[in-house]
């Protein structure tokens, strides 16, 4: 092959000039516009896809802006990682219908959690929010009536706020049914009981020409209430620490929400942690995201799913047990429901019972699970009852002296059938007759009575039977 000649530097030099022409105006053109999915967009312009990228740009609430470095794509890297449980399912986990908690996470965290500012937390305007330590027979953070003391009427009118007439105590509050109604006492001097408020005397306070009752809100400072100890005429601030109406709770006369929470649209949230308002109020995250410590993030660490916007274990978490959205659940207040392994485990609270068909149920004496569960203990013998005695299926015939004869198909009369005389198959002779579990009648030459056998007796020098009589 001939050798390959080079290009002399004359050559050369236009034809690197020519290039390097072409490169930058290649870069003048990438520098003029963005290339990806909506090409050419541009800071300030419209956006359809929140979320969405182009290049250093991001499209939020509805227009195209520079995103910051990384912020909200972030992954979580390390296998052990732990995503804290949102408050609602904090709150749950331990049962607290109403109250604050304070308790670890399902992170080991220490948090104090106020379950009354969540949604579909908190008691009805006839309850209260009770504590094991003020009350030993209920659950804590339990919404039930108050107990009663030394004098249930004036306790009664006092929780309904009624200062005179009358007041049914079950319509006040369901607990205390079967209490009837409740005298509540007369108003003094001129005052009217109801003129304005049932059960109240009087007018209380009267406020640019309304009247309020004790306790009734300012309809628009949900935190001022009427208090005729304070003033008779203006509202004033509730207690510190009273539930507000939208959330948190009162202090100093306004709604604030406690601890780290913040006010996103009327509700108390964590910015930590809400999918809702991750970081700050308003920001979503995606479908594929959780907020983890303010920042949408994609995917969950190792040995973790998930579901409903939150990273849990499906192994252990029991409202997704096994998998997403797949609760560990029972109506039986004695059984207590764990996941273990993704399999939904119930222990009951007396150790001698097992837990069947969602209930707790004792399996030595159970007719629909006997010894085991599904175990039926049940008979079609006319005559006969079923009974599981020690975990055993037991038939047995109702009227004494009966017994099941006949592979156990038919309830006889021992004492008296002759095909099951005394016993089940004791088949007494041709001649004879089942007398009281005997069979008896005639046979044998006899001088008297005693030469005969039970049920018999002699009659001209024969045995006979007693039912028969002598010629």
């Amino acid at each position: 092959m001939a050798p390959q000649r080079q290009p002399s530097a004359a050559v050369l030099q236009p034809t690197f000039s020519a290039l390097l022409a072409a490169l930058m105006a290649v870069a003048i053109l990438f520098g003029a516009c963005h290339c990806g999915p909506d090409a050419g967009v541009a800071p300030g312009e419209a956006c359809d896809e929140e979320g969405e990228r182009d290049g250093d740009l991001i499209c939020e609430d509805g227009q195209w802006v520079h995103a910051d470095s990384d912020v909200g794509f972030e992954d979580v890297d390390e296998a052990d990682a732990c995503t804290a449980e949102s408050h609602d399912e904090f709150c749950e986990r331990y049962d607290a219908e109403c109250g604050s908690v304070e308790a670890e996470d399902n992170c080991g965290e220490t948090r104090l959690v106020h379950c009354d500012d969540l949604d579909g937390f908190g008691c009805a305007d006839e309850e209260s929010c009770l504590h094991a330590d003020d009350h030993d027979d209920i659950d804590a953070n339990t919404c039930r009536c108050p107990q009663l003391g030394d004098n249930p009427a004036d306790e009664i009118c006092d929780y309904a706020n009624a200062e005179c007439g009358t007041v049914v105590a079950e319509e006040v509050c369901e607990d205390w049914d079967g209490l009837g109604e409740i005298d509540c006492g007369e108003c003094d001097g001129d005052d009217e009981c109801g003129e304005e408020i049932a059960n109240v005397c009087g007018c209380p306070c009267e406020i640019d020409g309304e009247c309020y009752g004790p306790g009734d809100a300012d309809p628009d400072e949900a935190c001022l209430v009427c208090d005729p100890d304070e003033a008779d005429d203006e509202f004033t601030p509730a207690e510190d620490g009273t539930q507000c109406d939208d959330f948190g709770v009162c202090d100093d006369g306004e709604c604030v929400c406690e601890d780290d929470a913040t006010e996103c649209n009327g509700d108390c949230v964590d910015l930590d942690i809400s999918r809702d308002h991750c970081g700050e109020c308003d920001n979503d995250c995606a479908d594929d995201e959780i907020c983890d410590d303010g920042d949408c993030v994609e995917g969950c660490p190792d040995g973790q799913d998930a579901c409903d916007g939150a990273c849990v274990d499906t192994d252990s978490d029991i409202d997704h047990c096994g998998e997403c959205n797949n609760p560990c659940e029972t109506d039986d207040d004695d059984a207590t429901a764990t996941c273990d392994g993704g399999d939904c485990l119930f222990e009951c609270a007396d150790d001698d019972d097992t837990f069947c068909d969602g209930i707790c149920t004792d399996t030595d004496s159970d007719l629909d699970h006997c010894g085991d569960c599904g175990e039926e203990c049940s008979t079609d013998v006319d005559g006969a009852s079923a009974e599981c005695d020690g975990g055993d299926c037991e038939i047995s015939c109702d009227d004494d002296g009966h017994e099941l004869c006949e592979d156990e198909g038919v309830c006889t009369d021992t004492e008296s059938d002759g095909e099951n005389c005394g016993e089940c198959g004791e088949e007494c002779g041709d001649t004879q007759t089942c007398w009281e579990g005997e069979c008896v009648g005639p046979g044998g030459s006899c001088d008297d009575d005693d030469d005969c056998g039970i049920g018999q007796y002699c009659c001209d020098g024969d045995c006979i039977g007693n039912w028969q009589e002598c010629d």
